[in-house]
C-alpha cells in the first residue's frame, strides 16, 4: 500500500466518523427538544384539566346558591354576594383564558391579526353578556348585581387579551394580565354594593 491510499482511507474514516458524530449529536438534539415539547405540552393539559375542573365547580357553586336564593329570600346576604361575585369573574376569567389560550395555539398570529381579534372581541362580548345576565338574577340591598357592572370592563378586556395575543407574550402573560382585571372588577363590583 503506498501512503496516498493510506491518506486516501485516513480521511474517508474520518469524513464517515464526522458524519455520523452530526447524525447522532443531532438526533440526540431532536428527541431533546421532543421531549421538552412533550413535557410544555403534559403540563399545560394539566392546567387546562384544573381549570375546567374549576369551572365546573364554579357553576355548581352558582346553581346552588340561585336555588338557595330563591328558597328563602329575595335578596341574597353579604356573604352570598362575594361567593357569587367570585364565581362569575372567575369562571369567566377561566375561560377567557382557556379560549385565547387555544386561538394562541391554533393559530398563526401574523397576518391573520384581524380574523383573531374578531374572534376575541365577540367571545369576550358574549362573556359579558353571560355574565350580566347571571348578576340579573341576584339582588343585595335591593339592586341587581348587573346594575354594578360597568360595560368598559368588556372594553379593557379586549384591550389586554388582544395586546397580549398580537404582541405574543405568551400564556403566563395572558393569564396574569386577566387575573389581574378580573380582581379588579370584584373589589370594585363589591365596593360598590
Amino acid at each position: 500500500m503506498d501512503s496516498k491510499t493510506v491518506l486516501i482511507g485516513t480521511i474517508i474514516v474520518f469524513i464517515t466518523f464526522c458524519i455520523i458524530y452530526e447524525f447522532l449529536k443531532e438526533r440526540s438534539k431532536t428527541k431533546k427538544e421532543k421531549a421538552n415539547r412533550d413535557e410544555q405540552n403534559d403540563f399545560f393539559k394539566k392546567i387546562g384539566v384544573q381549570l375546567l375542573e374549576n369551572s365546573a365547580v364554579n357553576k355548581e357553586l352558582l346553581r346552588y346558591l340561585k336555588v338557595s336564593s330563591q328558597k328563602y329570600t329575595e335578596e341574597i346576604t353579604e356573604s352570598q354576594m362575594r361567593i357569587v361575585i367570585e364565581s362569575i369573574f372567575d369562571n369567566s376569567q377561566n375561560e377567557i383564558l382557556n379560549y385565547v389560550s387555544k386561538i394562541m395555539k391554533e393559530n398563526h398570529i401574523k397576518g391573520n391579526e384581524k380574523e383573531i381579534v374578531i374572534k376575541i372581541k365577540s367571545f369576550v362580548s358574549n362573556r359579558y353578556h353571560k355574565d350580566s345576565l347571571l348578576l340579573k338574577e341576584f339582588k343585595f340591598r335591593e339592586t341587581t348585581l348587573y346594575e354594578q357592572m360597568k360595560s368598559e370592563w368588556k372594553d379593557y378586556v379586549n384591550e389586554i387579551v388582544i395586546g397580549c395575543v398580537i404582541k405574543e407574550k405568551g400564556e403566563k402573560a395572558l393569564q396574569g394580565a386577566l387575573q389581574n382585571a378580573f380582581d379588579s372588577f370584584k373589589f370594585d363590583i363589591i365596593d360598590r354594593c
